[in-house]
C-alpha cells in the first residue's frame, strides 16, 4: 500500500498519526483507492486490499477558516430555504415543504457540528446556552412535525430557526465574539 500525504509519498512506514499531532495537522480528506474516505485515520490505515491512501491535511487554523467559510457561505442559502419552507407550510403546498424541509434538516445538522466545531476551536464563539437553545427549538419543530401540525413547523422555522441564522451570520461577518467578559 502506497500512501501520500498532500501529494508527497510518505516513507516511513509508521508513525503517520503520531507525526501529523507533533506537527499540528489534521486530516482535512482521506480518500483511498481514488475514493473519498468518511472513516478515520487510523481505520483508513487498518483497511485491506488497499492500493492506495491520499491524505490531505492543514493546519487547525486553516480547517478553522474553512469550517467557518463554508458556514457564512450555506447561512443565507439555508436561511431562504427556511423562509420558503414556512411560506410553503402557511399556504397548503406541504408536498413542497416536505422535501426541501427534509434537506435543510439534514444541512442543520452539519450546521450544528461545524458551529460546535468553531466553539471548541475558539470557546466562546456562541455561548453554549444560544446552541441549546436552537437544540431546543429543533425539538420543538420536530414535536410539531409529528403532530402533523405544519403551520407550526413552517412558522418554527421561519420565526424561531432564522433569527439564530442571522445571529451566526452576524457572528461570523463580523468576527465577534459573544462572551461577555
Amino acid at each position: 500500500m502506497k500512501i501520500f500525504v498532500n501529494d508527497r509519498e510518505w516513507a516511513n512506514d509508521g508513525e503517520l498519526v503520531k507525526t501529523l499531532a507533533k506537527n499540528n495537522q489534521v486530516v482535512k480528506s482521506i480518500k483511498i483507492d481514488g475514493q473519498e474516505y468518511a472513516g478515520t485515520l487510523e481505520q483508513a490505515l487498518n483497511e485491506k486490499q488497499v492500493r492506495e491512501i491520499r491524505i490531505e491535511t492543514g493546519s487547525l487554523a486553516e480547517l478553522l477558516i474553512e469550517v467557518k467559510t463554508s458556514v457564512k457561505h450555506y447561512l443565507p442559502t439555508v436561511r431562504d430555504s427556511m423562509l420558503r419552507v414556512g411560506r410553503f407550510f402557511q399556504t397548503g403546498r406541504e408536498s413542497e415543504a416536505f422535501s426541501l424541509a427534509v434537506q435543510i434538516i439534514d444541512g442543520l445538522e452539519w450546521l450544528l457540528e461545524a458551529i460546535a466545531n468553531i466553539n471548541l476551536a475558539e470557546p466562546g464563539f456562541l455561548p453554549e446556552e444560544r446552541i441549546t437553545t436552537f437544540k431546543d427549538k429543533l425539538q420543538g419543530l420536530l414535536k410539531a412535525w409529528e403532530n402533523r401540525d405544519y403551520v407550526l413547523v413552517g412558522d418554527l422555522f421561519e420565526y424561531e430557526l432564522v433569527p439564530f441564522l442571522d445571529e451566526w451570520e452576524a457572528a461570523l461577518s463580523e468576527k465577534i465574539c459573544f462572551n461577555k467578559n
